[in-house]
This record gives structure tokens, sequence and C-alpha cells, in this order.
């Protein structure tokens, strides 16, 4: 896909406490684009998703009967990119592979007592996005999350 030569990275590490670093960084980039404020929310909602998810299981191994956790700190690389009719928010980890696309549509509980708490960030995901994409290479997931612009897209300053 084609880029209008925007783009911005942020590059944390895999702990929760630097998850209040992605809002302020896409709200420059929001302002530097001039693109609406509702979008850049509903995009912040799916980063943060993705992200959260990165850092609470991508370093973390079933062995059978426990969780062990990689406690080492792991870089997580938040890439946006501008394309003429669209913006891409990729996200780079080098955790254990899992795609979340391969995950099926979840069922609608028929009762509060079958609801269950988890399990609601991938349809949030694929709700507030266009389209999302999944890869693995060279030991890193590539997680793209796209937003079609339409008539809102405006040239980055």
């Amino acid at each position: 896909m084609q880029t209008l030569g925007y783009q911005r990275q942020l590059t944390i590490v895999n702990r929760l406490a630097v998850l209040d670093k992605i809002k302020p960084w896409l709200e420059i980039a929001w302002k530097e684009c001039e693109l609406p404020q509702a979008l850049c929310f509903e995009m912040a909602l799916c980063v943060y998703e993705a992200v959260a998810n990165i850092v609470m299981y991508a370093y973390k191994k079933p062995d059978g009967y426990s969780v062990q956790t990689d406690e080492c700190e792991h870089n997580i690389d938040i890439i946006l990119m501008l394309h003429p009719e669209a913006i891409e928010i990729s996200i780079r980890d080098n955790g254990y592979d899992f795609d979340p696309l391969a995950i099926p549509e979840k069922q609608i509980a028929d009762t509060i007592s079958g609801a269950s708490l988890s399990g609601r960030g991938i349809p949030l995901m694929r709700g507030l996005s266009d389209k999302l994409t999944y890869r693995r290479a060279n030991g890193y997931n590539y997680l793209s999350i796209f937003r079609e612009l339409g008539q809102c897209r405006r040239s980055p300053k």
C-alpha cells in the first residue's frame, strides 16, 4: 500500500505502566495529519487492546501446569503510517507467535451468568477497524490495524 511519506514510530517496553505513552503519541500524529478526534479515540482503543495483550501474554509460555513468564524487557514497536485512503497502525513484537485473527468470532451470551469478562478485545478491534492483518516473520509478530479515511484525510503538516 502506498504511503504519503508520513510515518511515526513509538517504541515501548512490555510493561503495562507504559501504556499511558500511547495516547499522547497518537494525539500528536492526529494533529499533524488533521484527522477527526473520534477516529483517534477508536484507533487508540484498538492499539491499547493489542499492546495490553502483548504485554500480558506474548512473553508467557504454558508449561502444562502453570505459566512461566519471561521477565526480561522486550521492545514493542508501534508504527503509524498515513496512506492516501487509510491510516495504518502496525504493532511489532517478538513474543510467542499468536495470530489474533485466527480466534473465531465470539457468540453473544444469552444470560449474564453465561457472559465472559475476558475475550472482548479482539471483537473490539474487529469492530473499530476496517481491516486487520497479521503475519509472523523473522521471529516477530506484525499486527496491522487499518481505518479508511474517506473525505477526512488531509496532507500532514
